[in-house]
């Protein structure tokens, strides 16, 4: 029964931590002048591609697809890898310290862009900040995700209870 209630618990959580990532993602980096330009920018261009989609024929609704494509493959990547693996992991060797979920989650999670596409980081005026950023996302995500399922991971420890109710065989008499 415990199975299925983590089959259940795992990837919802995993999913709610990943969404809450997304909106801290959003909301702080309109903080950030030059993280608030380059979100204000791919929106601006979202939603004229979208217009000049329903202007134009079946070309445009390709491209516009592939931008939408390339924002999932991010979002997955960046936001839903990282809390995945670190519940994997935490679920396999029943880690269940706050600490391993949100500093997991941020390493991978601001590593993410470093191993994903590196030759687009390198000189990047955005490194430092961005980084930061989303290992601050990241620490969120972990956290999130242990308040909801990390706390539990794993298989239950023996309570004392169980240890005071085991006891060894007595010889037999006679």
């Amino acid at each position: 029964m415990r199975l299925i209630g983590r089959l259940i618990l795992v990837p919802l959580a995993i999913a709610i931590a990943a969404f809450c990532a997304l909106l801290f993602l959003g909301i702080v980096g309109m903080t950030k002048p030059e993280i608030a330009q380059a979100i204000a920018e791919t929106a601006f261009r979202t939603v004229d591609q979208l217009f000049r989609t329903a202007m134009q024929g079946e070309e445009a609704i390709l491209r516009y697809a592939q931008n939408f494509v390339l924002f999932s493959r991010f979002v997955i990547i960046v936001l839903l890898l990282p809390v995945t693996l670190v519940a994997v992991i935490a679920e396999i060797l029943a880690f269940r310290a706050w600490i391993f979920h949100a500093l997991g989650v941020a390493l991978l999670t601001a590593s993410m862009p470093f191993a994903v596409m590196p030759e687009l980081i390198q000189g990047s005026p955005l490194l430092s900040p961005a980084t930061g950023l989303l290992a601050a996302t990241g620490a969120l995500a972990g956290t999130i995700y242990w308040m909801l399922a990390g706390r539990t991971a794993g298989s239950d420890p023996p309570t004392i209870e169980d240890r005071a109710t085991v006891k060894a065989p007595r010889a037999r008499r006679g």
